[in-house]
């Protein structure tokens, strides 16, 4: 199941990085380490709101293909990228077999997650259809770079336009 890329380049500056994809559109958030505790407590909080772990992944979805929500119509870039993060950082904090090592890894400040979704939208459906993850976390920078050097390499992997992407 695993895809090429696209991979974050650079390292974070104020906290651990979370790289989200789902088909061809990705975002990358930042968490600083001085507002963990509150990203901890709106996890918390807004996972009361979802029926599933799917249930989440099908609004991180939405988010990343740009679905027009209405809470999000007016909203800023920043806005919908800061919402992004907070909605995958709950589906990775309430996953049972992940949770504790990305609790560590956003506690530290230093780590890489990615959290790659797979699976197709439906819009004509009432159905949420069931996706699958693959999840790669990094407890800091040195073991993310042993991870992505070689697959970088190996299949000749270029920056992307923007400078923070290997794809």
């Amino acid at each position: 199941m695993s895809q090429l890329g696209p991979f974050p380049r650079n390292k974070p500056s104020v906290g651990a990085m979370l790289m989200t994809q789902f088909n061809e559109f990705h975002h990358v958030n930042e968490f600083p380490r001085d507002k963990i505790n509150q990203l901890f407590e709106v996890a918390e909080s807004g996972f009361k709101g979802f029926d599933s772990l799917n249930h989440v992944l099908g609004s991180i979805s939405l988010l990343l293909s740009d679905v027009p929500a209405e809470e999000l119509l007016t909203a800023s870039p920043n806005r919908k990228g800061s919402t992004l993060g907070v909605v995958s950082a709950t589906y990775l904090l309430n996953n049972p077999l992940h949770g504790q090592q990305v609790r560590h890894i956003l506690r530290s400040g230093e780590g890489v997650m990615i959290l790659r979704i797979y699976g197709e939208l439906d819009f004509l459906s009432e159905e949420l259809p069931e996706f699958t993850t693959e999840i790669n976390l990094f407890d800091n920078w040195l073991s993310y770079q042993r991870f992505v050097l070689p697959i970088v390499r190996a299949n000749d992997l270029t920056v992307s336009k923007s400078g923070t992407m290997f794809s």
